[in-house]
């Protein structure tokens, strides 16, 4: 695999600055002694230094960089191979996320050295670059310099430094560098083969899932620098631009459209992927027209605010591809964001229009949208606003989010004392339109209130004014001066001023809230609101670092919901998402505060104890767990009345540290296994054995993927005889396993795995055709007889044993009447409406259906009486209590003369004894089967049972 030489026109010694330079400055002044940067400066050679550390996009003269790199080298000391370190360090800060997050997607370090030569065409065009890959983590790559440039070895160190730090994107180690050839000693090209560790594991895990943290960490900070770029009123299209980026990537989709128009301005705004502008031009136009109506496929989400409706933010999709709701949130948030913008960009205009004194102001909105919490924005406000009004003191009041009943308080210029009683006075609530609440106290108020306090304390004017934004207040702005209070006299310049205050300070807060509910998004899960995966890793990763430093207990408990499935399938996804709200509810309801509840998707829940919670031990929190899902839950369904839905759990539980969350949670998820296996609705507390059993059985399951289509799989056949004359009536298959290395096995020792792993369903079909293929070689023989097959639930659930069977009969020939289908009770009662369906099909054929170990499962006689059957298979192990009780042989007569009642055929199965025969004679128990006859035998061995000549005799 090589990657493309790609060459392109570049002006004469150009080449952008931007990000090779621009990184060397910033980890000089980050990263070595004050004054080596200066030092550095000193040397380079020409009068250009100020236009290295321009802004993204400043064209830096090669001379210069050269200068730079060379200088850089004799201050640091070393020659060109200390360049080589600093080039790996261009991952401790993040620049440009969007450059990282482009080659992130891309999948792997092979797949960006793949594409690396034209990322450097578009980033550094005095270069062509050539990538080969020598092995799965081994690549060569060649760099050269374009004429009239001359190579140089800073150049070469410091670009291979930057190159091999590119697996870390992924959570691997910096590639280790191997140097071939270099353009500085006359050699066509600049040559280096690098190597890297891509072993998986927790810590590469950690690692990765690390960068993406802080790339999404550097997302959010440039979204929070956007609402700071509108200060001058000149950032809008840039703004609408990020906007419609990080759209692109939350929403999956390949075709977007921003159409927007600044009601400011009136100037439009259009923004596509996947399709031309003229082509988005035509789709928001067709939404504009009346009756215009979207496809599934189509996600529509307004740009708009109380302000006015500014445009459209579109996501498209390939036909019968819809969106989910989590899609549209994510959309609405960003269409939201961009709303957000256009209403800045018009409290902007609008406040230069009414003064022009309010240059001011609009350099505070720069400040504002730097902060995430009101605390901060309060305090901020609070100093500086004596620089914009003429006042000695002020009071900040914001709502710290918008449920919230409690308020970030701030005060400039007051004493300790007199800032504590303000903080006591209850803040007034909000009424009437905005332009009320502009309000001069006046110095004769009653006691108790905020205007006598201000009084108290030496005010001698003092103005207040809401903070509100589309009729919601956010909070309060206070004013007051303690002598000539003539500055605060009632003129246009006070009155714009505070109100650019309160807007900017508006529209902060709602960016911050903005920002906050996509951080919250990003980390809780939407249908229940609990932590998702995400947060609660990085939550145990906490708990873990505080049980080893204070020696405190903690525990990680998985939990999955017993039948959750069959909820859904038979009530509906809404009752199973009620169901999942309600159940994370009880959760919640019953654990300490400081215990975490987590959703990882599904009906899977995590819950993480420490401390105190664990005082009586894991057990105790898991049976309270188990405790509150025992009542059962009254959901709303389809018809009024309330729908009653009763679910059970699951816990698998790890006590104490582990190296990482991820192996904390895969030892619950382990434990969890071996609940479930236990009979579920029940808790299991991890041990180290269990990783053995696990191991087992996952090897176990790849040999049966491996021996299906193979000929490990054969049938035995165990003979059925009419009791009455004792002659052979049909056969049942039985499955055997020759295993390559273990030999035979039973079908205890596989089956179990064949219907957990759902293998089951493929090794059944092939039972079934076998089956069928034999009886018709015996048919042929002469020898009409009937084929027994057993049907697990995992066929029933999968919905494709009725394709199965008629596929067999119509291969094989075999009539359908000659073959039986046997089910267990407990099977048919997993879901008695989809059973019957499914049996009822089956009839149709004229297949006949027998239900296998009656009398152990919990059928009724209404059921049986519903059920298509034709046959009661009486379970060996009552067969096995003939003769040992009274109690025995009376239930084996109730079970024969149950059928009969109901017109069914009666078999036995597991004869083993004279004795059993002859009582089981004696009640006219119909048919049997059983080692007192033959054991299951190959085809061949069976068919001397069809000859009575050659049969043998049963006294």
């Amino acid at each position: 695999m090589t990657g493309k030489d790609k060459a392109v026109s570049v002006p004469e010694e150009r080449d952008l600055g931007d990000p090779l330079t621009q990184f060397l400055i910033e980890y000089l002044q980050g990263n070595t002694p004050e004054g080596t940067l200066d030092e550095v400066y000193r040397l380079v050679e020409g009068s250009r230094n100020a236009a290295l550390v321009d802004g993204e996009g400043a064209w830096t003269p090669y001379a210069e960089r050269r200068s730079l790199l060379e200088s850089a080298a004799v201050v640091l000391g070393g020659g060109p191979e200390i360049l080589t370190e600093v080039g790996r360090c261009v991952f401790d800060s993040i620049r440009r996320p969007e450059i990282l997050e482009l080659l992130q997607v891309l999948g792997s370090p092979a797949a960006v050295y793949e594409a690396l030569p034209n990322f450097l065409d578009l980033y550094a065009p005095a270069f062509t670059m050539s990538t080969e890959q020598l092995g799965p983590n081994e690549w060569r790559i060649q760099i050269r310099m374009r004429p009239p440039n001359e190579p140089f070895r800073e150049l070469c160190a410091f670009g291979f430094g930057m190159i091999s730090t590119l697996p870390k994107l992924f959570g691997f180690s910096v590639a280790e560098i191997s140097h071939e050839s270099c353009q500085s000693d006359g050699d066509p090209c600049c040559s280096a083969r690098l190597r890297w560790d891509a072993a998986e594991g927790s810590e590469a895990a950690a690692r990765r899932a690390e960068m993406k943290i802080r790339l999404l960490e550097a997302r959010l900070a440039e979204l929070q620098g956007t609402v700071a770029e509108l200060g001058s009123g000149d950032g809008l299209a840039h703004v609408l631009a990020r906007v419609m980026t990080g759209a692109t990537r939350a929403v999956e989709a390949p075709k977007f459209v921003l159409d927007i128009k600044a009601s400011a301005t009136a100037h439009r705004f259009i923004r596509t992927k996947g399709l031309g502008e003229a082509e988005g031009a035509a789709v928001t136009q067709a939404l504009r027209e009346a009756g215009a109506t979207p496809g599934e496929n189509v996600l529509v989400t307004h740009v708009a605010s109380e302000r006015g409706h500014y445009g459209y933010l579109v996501a498209m999709r390939p036909e019968l591809n819809s969106f989910d709701a989590r899609e549209r949130s994510v959309l609405e948030s960003y269409a939201r964001l961009a709303a957000s913008a256009l209403d800045s960009e018009a409290a902007v205009v609008e406040a230069r229009r009414q003064a022009e004194t309010a240059q001011a102001l609009l350099a505070l909105s720069g400040a504002l949208g730097g902060f995430t919490t009101s605390d901060e924005m309060a305090q901020h406000l609070a100093s500086i606003i004596p620089s914009v009004i003429d006042c000695d003191r002020v009071i900040v009041s914001l709502a710290l989010s918008a449920s919230e009943t409690t308020w970030a308080y701030a005060t400039y210029g007051f004493d300790l004392a007199t800032a504590t009683t303000l903080r006591a006075i209850t803040t007034p609530t909000y009424s009437g339109s905005p332009d009320a609440w502009l309000y001069r106290h006046p110095v004769d108020a009653p006691a108790g209130g905020l205007s006598a306090a201000l009084v108290d304390s030496g005010s001698v004017a003092a103005r207040s004014l809401g903070i509100s934004l589309n009729g919601e207040l956010f909070g309060w702005i206070t004013v007051d001066v303690t002598v000539h209070p003539e500055r605060l006299d009632d003129d246009i310049e006070i009155t714009e001023r505070l109100r650019g205050l309160a807007g900017q300070t508006a529209i902060a807060i709602c960016n911050a809230r903005l920002l906050e509910e996509i951080r919250y998004q990003a980390l809780h899960d939407s249908l229940t609101g609990l932590p998702n995966r995400v947060l609660i890793l990085d939550r145990v990763e906490q708990a873990m670092a505080r049980a080893r430093r204070d020696h405190v207990d903690m525990a990680l408990f998985f939990i999955d919901l017993d039948g959750f499935k069959d909820v859904n399938d038979n009530l509906g996804h809404k009752i199973g998402d009620d169901l999942l709200r309600s159940v994370a509810a009880r959760f919640t309801g019953t654990l300490r505060e400081s215990d975490t509840v987590a959703r990882l998707g599904g009906d899977e829940f995590v819950v993480l104890a420490e401390g105190i919670a664990l005082a009586a031990g894991p057990e105790l929190v898991a049976e309270r767990l188990l405790g509150v899902l025992a009542e059962p839950f009254e959901l709303t369904g389809p018809s009024p009345a309330l729908t009653p839905v009763a679910v059970s759990a699951s816990i698998g539980i790890a006590v104490g540290p582990r190296d990482s969350s991820e192996e904390l949670l895969r030892d619950a998820d382990v434990a969890l296994y071996r609940a479930k296996e236990a009979g579920k609705n029940r808790y299991v507390i991890f041990e180290s054995e269990m990783y053995t059993t696990l191991h087992s059985r996952h090897e176990l399951e790849l040999d049966l993927q491996a021996a299906i289509g193979t000929d490990q799989f054969y049938l035995c056949y165990q003979p059925i005889f009419n009791l009455s004359d004792m002659s052979v009536i049909g056969v049942e298959a039985l499955l055997r396993w020759n295993h390559p290395t273990k030999g035979l096995l039973q079908p205890d020792e596989f089956i179990p795995a064949l219907e957990v792993s759902g293998l089951i369903i493929p090794v059944g079909r092939w039972v079934i055709n076998e089956a069928c293929r034999q009886a018709m070689v015996w048919r042929d023989m002469g020898h009409v007889v009937k084929m027994s097959v057993n049907a697990s639930a995992r066929q029933l659930d999968a919905d494709t044993l009725l394709d199965d069977v008629c596929f067999a009969l119509a291969e094989s020939g075999l009539p359908a009447e000659l073959l039986i289908v046997e089910i267990t009770e407990t099977c048919l009662m997993r879901d008695a409406k989809g059973a019957l369906v499914q049996l009822n099909a089956l009839k149709a054929l004229g297949v006949r259906i027998a239900i296998d170990d009656f009398g152990t499962g919990y059928s009724s006689l209404s059921y049986l009486q519903q059920f298509p059957v034709d046959s009661l298979k009486i379970d060996r192990s009552f067969i096995a209590g003939m003769g040992k009780s009274p109690e025995g042989d009376t239930l084996i007569h109730t079970l024969i003369q149950l059928g009969k009642a109901l017109k069914l055929e009666t078999l036995a199965e597991g004869i083993e004894e004279a004795g059993q025969l002859a009582q089981l004679r004696g009640e006219e128990c119909d048919v049997g089967q059983g080692y007192f006859f033959a054991r299951p035998v190959a085809p061949e061995e069976i068919e001397s049972f069809f000859t009575p000549a050659s049969s043998p005799t049963f006294a």
